[in-house]
């Protein structure tokens, strides 16, 4: 299995993701890191099973300028339509407000987050992606999202002391298949052993495990 992550904007090391999604320790699985979209190429993208986005719309970390375009969400619509998978993990579904059809694969987008706070994760029962998932409380931002899509599959949502909000959901795009979870700022989030939990369960089914 071959996965392409593409990671790290100007509120978020790359490194966070980076050690979350190593802890997995997926076997046979080969890892294509991207920090600066520079490095990226659309030609590549058919060469994976699984494309996870864990960027905002900045370049790179120094540069905060957006880097998605028109030609770059098509591209990443038809790799996903053509039967493959695609993970937005926390800042993957942030500013990019303006980009529709983008905004549209994913099913709903960042609004905004008050400081940081305690939000406790709390799984849909009887969902398969929560399977062995319990309810934890960590130090995150907590993400306010609009829904586009109201025939998200919400398997996940997230609670604090300013409200309680869908956390995580997945969409069917054409043949391939769309999983977003919004928590994620803190390493402390990812290798929660919930949260390891849930990764796994949403990258299966994003790459047709299941």
């Amino acid at each position: 299995m071959k996965i392409l992550v593409i990671n790290g904007d100007h509120w978020h090391q790359p490194v966070i993701s980076q050690k979350g999604l190593m802890a997995l320790n997926i076997p046979k699985c080969k890892w294509v890191w991207v920090n600066s979209i520079r490095e990226y190429s659309k030609k590549q993208l058919l060469g994976y099973n699984l494309v996870i986005l864990a960027k905002s719309n900045d370049l790179s970390e120094n540069e905060k300028y957006g880097w998605m375009n028109e030609e770059t969400e098509n591209t990443i619509r038809e790799y996903i339509r053509t039967g493959h998978g695609f993970l937005a993990i926390h800042s993957g579904i942030a500013e990019y407000d303006g980009n529709y059809i983008f905004r549209s694969l994913l099913g709903g987008i960042f609004d905004h987050h008050p400081e940081q706070c305690l939000v406790t994760i709390n799984p849909i029962k009887d969902n398969q992606l929560t399977t062995s998932v319990h309810s934890f409380t960590v130090l995150d931002e907590h993400y306010f999202v609009t829904v586009d899509d109201p025939t998200i599959d919400i398997f996940l949502t997230a609670s604090s002391e300013h409200g309680q909000q869908p956390a995580g959901w997945r969409r069917h795009e054409g043949n391939g298949r769309v999983g977003v979870i919004a928590p994620g700022h803190n390493l402390e989030v990812w290798i929660h052993p919930s949260y390891q939990t849930l990764l796994r369960n949403i990258i299966n089914w994003c790459i047709g495990i299941e």
